[in-house]
């Protein structure tokens, strides 16, 4: 019975957090930076009378990975799941 797999994070014990950055007038990247390697995410992006946007990937061997957007997620509530 395998219990845990060596080197994961359960993910009741999983945080991360989320920087944006701007590349260009249209081009963001949204770093990811986790306690958690080799781990599917999503990030969903809520603002009031817009559409939900949601960005899925997978954390790299030390926790952390960048998604390429064209969305502007100023004004936008911001939630990291895993």
């Amino acid at each position: 019975k395998i219990i845990r797999e060596v080197g994961k994070t359960p993910p009741s014990k999983a945080r991360g957090s989320i920087i944006i950055k701007k590349l260009s007038a249209k081009s963001y990247l949204l770093s990811v930076a986790s306690n958690s390697p080799l781990t599917k995410f999503t990030i969903t992006a809520k603002k009031y009378k817009n559409k939900t946007l949601t960005f899925k990937g997978t954390t790299n061997a030390k926790g952390g990975t960048t998604v390429k957007v064209a969305v502007n997620l100023l004004g936008y509530s911001r939630t990291l799941k895993f």
